[in-house]
């Protein structure tokens, strides 16, 4: 058994810095705590614009907190193999699943509720002085407060291993290649997210409802398949690993779908037989 923290990141990762992690943590959490405290102090006025505002301020200082918690987690050393499980396609093959747990997704969901809710209050708080609303804000408010909906309909972000396929599901849209077709792995990273990229000869998208896409993520979408590690509950760098070594070991492909896969995810065994 392997640890996690042994493992090579893939191409295209840096080792995470700690100090940058918990200097973001410190200033966010400063920050929503500010505004918390700030809300709270005004709910009690008379006027009631400016219950609003506070009602506002304490919604948004909320959804910081979430998201302070969401970049806390980014930067944890996690080793944990959570929301992983063995099902059957609709065609009854055995399938290894990755799939979002669902608290990550109510977490989620309450950070867009709040942050919605805060816009709209503060674009609605003039109207309680007789001045005109913030259209604007509010139209933002209503966008983010409608973005659980959105999720609702598009389901838990997931990926599906079996014998022949790799499949990744998330924004409404799946996309599908052959493991025959995949030609390397790699990752990158942008100031918020650690992607994982299968780079495929070919691959099967299917957009689900209210899916959306531009010419370019379609193109991107013909030719690989990002993954975004932050959806998922398993450490990053296990997942690369347990990719590639799909990839580049067809016999043991056999075992997806039954436990031995599972046990292999959970105690690290990459080594090649």
């Amino acid at each position: 058994m392997s640890s996690v923290h042994e493992l090579e990141l893939p191409p295209g990762w840096d080792a995470p810095s700690r100090l940058r992690t918990f200097g973001l943590i410190a200033l966010m959490a400063v920050f929503g705590l500010g505004m918390f405290v700030v809300g709270v102090g005004g709910l009690t006025d008379v006027a009631p614009d400016k219950r609003l505002f506070a009602a506002a301020f304490v919604l948004s200082g909320v959804a910081f907190t979430g998201g302070t918690v969401a970049v806390g987690r980014r930067g944890m050393r996690r080793s944990g193999v959570r929301g992983v499980d063995l099902v059957k396609s609709d065609g009854g093959t055995p399938v290894l699943r990755i799939r979002q747990p669902r608290v990550m997704q109510v977490a989620v969901a309450v950070m867009f509720l709040c942050f919605g809710g805060g816009a709209m209050l503060f674009g609605a708080a003039p109207l309680a002085a007789g001045g005109d609303p913030g259209v604007l804000m509010l139209a933002c408010g209503a966008f983010l407060a409608g973005m659980p909906l959105v999720m609702i309909v598009w389901g838990l972000p997931e990926i599906r291993l079996d014998a022949q396929h790799v499949q990744v599901r998330s924004g409404g849209r799946r996309l599908t290649s052959a493991w025959d077709d995949l030609e390397y792995l790699y990752g990158y990273e942008t100031r918020h997210q650690r992607l994982l990229v299968i780079a495929a000869r070919a691959v099967e998208r299917h957009a689900g409802l209210l899916s959306w896409a531009t010419r370019a993520q379609r193109r991107r979408d013909a030719e690989r398949i990002e993954i975004v590690t932050e959806q998922f509950a398993v450490h990053p760098v296990l997942l690369y690993h347990l990719l590639r070594f799909y990839q580049e070991n067809p016999l043991a492909r056999t075992e997806l779908g039954t436990a031995a896969a599972l046990q292999r995810l959970r105690g690290a065994r990459f080594a090649t037989p």
